[in-house]
């Protein structure tokens, strides 16, 4: 691996047991110089910071003279680890007391994830941080678990639950009294928001129901899944959360040295298959092995083989969705808006889910079909739709990028009049479209189906120097969206138009634009390597690495080609990059850090203002059809006819907004560690019910 040594350290001490090769890779890491305050926060961002103790400790076990580890650093994570351990408890007896009350009232529910995990393949709870207590329940037992969840002091977050409960698959609740978050599910594949069944990933969650098992915790019994379908969820979970957590990576790898020899394999490929879940599988346990060198049955990759990355249509496809349905409920709770409004604003929403899920599953078939009839590299690419709030004059969806091989270019022409395509280009361009009416049985959109317009260009060559398609920010997408309805907004059934480009290249060109992208790209670099990693697992050809380093030098990126081609090159077989080049790299670049960001830290932080309630209110304001009814809105929001008045609580909330942004503090990485309590009387409080930690050190758990 020719990653920081950082990140070196924590992979390779992140474990329940170090093995052989990750405790040489240890103690070659720590003759080196490292940044010992910025392993710690990493730690803290990737909830690790309990495993990396263990780890550090089993090998100062086998070196006890060792002083490279600063006692401080030991100090530090000791204590994090013990409080882990306190919140650990408290947590649990969190856990009971709901499933005690859901067995009371007659209630199904089953653990999720980490409630199992920490107890089952961890010798102590404490080495796994908790985050919020995910419980699956059955939806149509939603209103008896909800106020179950409400006498035990439970609060549903947001409180508006009329479109979560029409779309979502799961809702959260929280006890403020103990700062206790629960998410509660009734589905685990939840990225297209579809309820009516007419997507691509309709999970059946009642196969996970029919074969879930009793685990006995403390003084209570809950039900857990399959072991099967617990890797399953897990694979899927961690694709979700795009790779950006090592803690889930760590899950996966202590499941299988725990499970191993108990897992039915051909069960676990045929479930993958069953859902077309492959590449989100395959990847996952691929990243998994040859991070923590985990068992896997020898063929099993190869059974589990994708035809193409699949999760880079996630984020321009289905990204937005769950934005774009919350605000549905936001709207609902701060505004009140007239009946025939938010009709409009549900018909938008609805109409985005609907053109998502089509599109997705025209373009994942045209590139399974492109390389299933023989063709090589296929990569997808695009960044997530500005569409967050219902307004139909924002774009639906950015550009989606289709990377393939020059030479390879004709057999695509051919598969996209295969399915429906027609030219509509000119002389000067090369461009196909596709014109589709989507219907829907949800009752928003009976018998209104969906325009859909598939436009396809096809380019030639690449545009450098290379940039990063930067996302509008919610401010922007909010300006944008009052002056769209200042000047009369959009047509909530006007049609949806999706730009596809289909961009043909030579293989160094394509090798030069995904090494130098996740060279540049400073988050979610796991995920970001996924792409770097299909291209040499289908492309078979040879590279001419001297063109591609000309290149790099000519348009002044070489120091992120080799960024991009260092992070990968520890997953490749030894001959994909030759020796001399992997040389000329290691001296041209530093060693690059794959775990710098995570999912929850400082840069993540996006600031909640209830400015977001105010913003709404002029939204609906402009997008009400008529002076008339604008006027009677206004009024009925002013002096509450027929309902409490809004304004006067959008102004208290505005108030509220502007004192607290007096209030602004630099944020630390401890404060986006969901695993610390932030209170310290909650962790005061529950120590004094302790007699003794159930151990002295993570040492002696060893």
């Amino acid at each position: 691996m020719n990653w920081a040594p950082e990140d070196e350290l924590l992979i390779s001490c992140c474990s329940v047991k170090v093995g052989e090769a990750a405790m040489h890779a240890a103690r070659r890491v720590l003759q080196k110089p490292l940044d010992w305050a910025g392993v710690v926060e990493t730690s803290i961002v990737h909830a690790v910071s309990p495993l990396l103790y263990y780890g550090l400790n089993q090998v100062l076990q086998l070196e006890p003279q060792n002083r490279a580890i600063p006692s401080g650093v030991l100090e530090e994570l000791q204590q994090l680890f013990r409080a882990n351990q306190v919140r650990s408890r408290r947590m649990y007896r969190v856990v009971g007391e709901i499933f005690k009350a859901f067995k009371s009232a007659g209630l199904a529910a089953m653990a999720l994830k980490d409630i199992q995990l920490a107890r089952v393949i961890y010798p102590d709870p404490g080495l796994r941080p908790m985050g919020d207590i995910d419980i699956l329940i059955r939806q149509e037992q939603y209103q008896d678990v909800a106020k179950c969840m409400t006498q035990l002091g439970f609060t549903a977050r947001p409180p508006d639950l009329h479109f979560t409960l029409k779309y979502g698959l799961g809702h959260h609740f929280y006890r403020p009294t103990d700062n206790v978050w629960v998410d509660l599910q009734w589905n685990i594949m939840q990225r297209e928001w579809d309820v009516y069944h007419e997507g691509n990933f309709d999970f059946q969650i009642n196969q996970m129901w029919g074969a879930a098992t009793t685990m006995s915790v403390d003084d209570f019994e809950m039900m857990v899944p399959k072991q099967e379908d617990m890797l399953f969820h897990l694979c899927l979970h961690l694709e979700g959360h795009k790779y950006s957590e090592l803690i889930l990576f760590c899950d996966i790898a202590e499941f299988l040295r725990h499970f191993n020899h108990q897992l039915d394999w051909h069960y676990l490929i045929e479930l993958t298959k069953k859902y077309r879940a492959e590449s989100s599988v395959y990847y996952v346990l691929f990243l998994v092995q040859q991070l923590f060198g985990s068992p896997l049955p020898l063929s099993l990759l190869n059974e589990l083989e994708p035809t193409h990355f699949k999760a880079n249509l996630f984020d321009p496809l289905f990204e937005n969705l769950g934005a774009l349905h919350k605000s549905l409920g936001e709207i609902r709770r701060f505004t009140a808006p007239p009946a025939q409004t938010m009709n409009r604003f549900e018909e938008v929403a609805r109409r985005q889910t609907v053109g998502a899920m089509y599109t997705y599953k025209v373009l994942d078939d045209i590139a399974s079909a492109f390389v299933n009839s023989g063709g090589g590299s296929i990569i997808l690419e695009g960044s997530p739709s500005e569409k967050i709030i219902p307004d139909p004059a924002l774009r639906p969806f950015q550009s989606i990028d289709l990377f393939i091989i020059q030479e390879e270019l004709s057999h695509m022409r051919q598969l996209l009049a295969d399915y429906g395509f027609h030219a509509n280009g000119t002389q000067a361009s090369e461009e196909y479209v596709k014109e589709s009416m989507v219907g829907s049985v949800a009752p928003i959109l009976t018998n209104r189906p969906s325009a859909l317009n598939l436009q396809v260009e096809v380019c030639r060559g690449l545009i450098f120097p290379l940039k990063i398609a930067d996302t509008p920010s919610k401010r922007e997408i909010a300006f944008k969206a009052i002056r769209n309805n200042m000047h009369g907004g959009g047509d909530a059934a006007s049609k949806l138009v999706v730009r596809v480009r289909v961009v043909a290249v030579t293989p160094e060109a394509l090798l030069l634009y995904l090494s130098v992208r996740l060279g540049i790209q400073c988050r979610d670099r796991l995920f970001g390597l996924c792409s770097l990693l299909e291209f040499f697992r289908t492309y078979e050809g040879s590279i001419d690495w001297q063109q591609v380093i000309r290149a790099a030098e000519y348009q002044a990126l070489k120091n992120e080609l080799c960024q991009g081609l260092l992070l990968v090159s520890g997953f490749l077989a030894p001959d994909r990059i030759p020796a001399d080049v992997l040389s000329t790299l290691k001296s041209s670049a530093p060693a690059p850090r794959a775990l710098e960001s995570a999912r929850y830290d400082p840069d993540s932080y996006g600031r909640y203002t209830n400015f977001k309630a105010a913003f709404f209110y002029l939204f609906t304001i402009l997008s009400t059809a008529g002076a008339g009814s604008q006027l009677k809105y206004l009024l009925r929001t002013l002096v509450g006819w027929g309902s409490p008045p809004v304004v006067p609580r959008l102004i208290s909330e505005v108030v509220k907004s502007l004192l607290a942004s007096f209030q602004n503090k630099r944020r630390t990485a401890k404060d986006f560690a969901f695993w610390l309590d932030s209170d310290p009387a909650l962790r005061i409080t529950d120590a004094v019910t302790l007699k003794q930690p159930e151990t002295n050190s993570a040492g002696e758990l060893v």
